[in-house]
């Protein structure tokens, strides 16, 4: 005779054999449908969905942003991130063909003819796929090819999503991944069909409401139509979430004001950035760039100079000095502040043209002032009569001479600066 314990088990056994015979994706039932449903989600599909995200973690912690150009709506738009998550991707993509191969339910389910059916019956019945994680899958698997840039391998994916998924966000994301591969391959006029056959709502999900936004944003700047890429951008942010994400656009918001003119709204959102505490290299340029946008009609340039003479004296910003330099000498140069070489030589002509081209005020003093009053008069540059003279009219002074006399001319000069004036030496030894 079995024991209790061993015809328990065998019960158990029995009922599980029970189970899966009877849950074959051959057969569409409300077990069925409920069995591989389950065993497809939190098994094949998730695997696979562990893999994608890693892949998207493997670009956000490997791409770096040029501050110094227009930042990409999207990362994936740089071509260095397709390696980045190649691999992830494309297990990604394995277990999501393999859910679709082993738990795809296509068979139609037995309802009595007799019966008059409901609404959700009906529904059910015109249905070609009956285990709503395949409709995921595809889909999984066409987001995956496009972060590897298989563009044309998206595409079909993604347009057999539209045609054939059950859920209707799927197919409207689809639709909006389309857009995307257009913008990507520069397909504007497709992208641009595909995104006003889209109807964004206020009941739109938020999800969708960003994708949607920040695609378009991305076919604006494409096309370099920037003042046109500014209110979907603003759109996205309201409804989006993720701080990295946030402060990247956010910083992209301000670039775009501050290259349709708008120096105010530019100013405020890069103020916006540093108030949502970025890594330090973000923060760091968006000081920069609030001193680079300033209007001095609009505030105190002072303010603006203290935070940057604040900025370079903190260690960590040693090898940025030349920017901060850069940014402080634009700023002075829009508050009209006189600059005054002493020696006007090649040096001091060459930067003088460009001084002047940037809309400064250049005066020079040259002990053979009679060997340079041609080439001064040219640029038309005020000659000083006297080193103090110079001192005294500018509010940068600027030493272009030879080394060996350098020294002694900066001696004399120290003793005729007030507070507020700065001298710099342009001599290198």
């Amino acid at each position: 005779m079995f024991s209790g314990r061993i015809l328990y088990k065998f019960l158990i056994l029995s009922g599980l054999t029970l189970i899966l015979t009877t849950c074959s994706v051959e057969k569409n039932t409300g077990t069925t449908r409920f069995y591989n449903g389950l065993t497809a989600r939190f098994n094949i599909y998730f695997n696979g969905y562990e893999s994608f995200k890693a892949g998207i973690a493997k670009i956000n912690a490997g791409f770096r942003d040029d501050f110094s150009e227009l930042l990409k709506v999207f990362e994936y738009s740089d071509p260095s991130t397709a390696q980045m998550c190649s691999s992830d991707m494309e297990r990604a993509i394995q277990k999501a063909s393999k859910l679709i191969s082993l738990k795809s339910i296509t068979a139609k389910p037995e309802i009595s003819p007799k019966k008059e059916l409901s609404k959700t019956e009906k529904d059910l019945l015109e249905r070609k796929e009956f285990n709503e994680w395949v409709d995921d899958s595809y889909y999984l698997i066409g987001k995956s090819r496009f972060y590897k840039h298989e563009f044309n391998e998206a595409a079909s994916v993604f347009t057999y999503c539209i045609a054939e998924a059950n859920d209707p966000d799927i197919r409207a994301e689809s639709s909006i991944w389309l857009a995307r591969i257009d913008n990507e391959t520069g397909n504007f006029s497709e992208s641009n069909r595909l995104m006003n056959e889209l109807e964004i709502t206020p009941e739109t999900e938020k999800g969708i409401k960003v994708m949607y936004y920040t695609t378009l944003a991305d076919l604006y700047i494409k096309q370099k139509r920037y003042a046109d890429a500014i209110h979907p951008l603003e759109e996205s942010l309201k409804f989006m979430s993720g701080k990295r994400t946030k402060y990247r656009l956010t910083y992209l918001l301000a670039q775009l004001n501050e290259r349709a003119g708008d120096a105010s709204a530019a100013t405020e959102l890069y103020k916006k950035v540093v108030k949502l505490n970025p890594p330090y290299d973000v923060e760091f340029n968006a000081r920069i760039n609030i001193a680079g946008v300033f209007d001095i009609n609009s505030g105190n340039p002072q303010d603006i100079i203290k935070e940057l003479e604040k900025m370079l004296r903190d260690s960590k910003n040693r090898e940025f000095r030349d920017q901060i330099y850069y940014v402080m000498g634009n700023l002075m140069l829009k508050e009209g502040s006189k600059i005054g070489f002493i020696g006007f030589g090649e040096v001091a002509r060459t930067l003088s043209q460009r001084i002047i081209e940037f809309g400064g005020n250049i005066y020079a003093y040259d002990k053979f002032a009679e060997r340079i009053a041609a080439k001064a008069n040219e640029l038309k540059v005020p000659l000083s009569g006297t080193l103090g003279a110079l001192i005294d009219s500018c509010d940068v002074v600027l030493s272009s001479l030879w080394p060996d006399v350098a020294l002694e001319v900066a001696e004399e000069a120290k003793s005729l600066l007030s507070p507020g004036k700065i001298y710099c030496d342009l001599n290198s030894i």
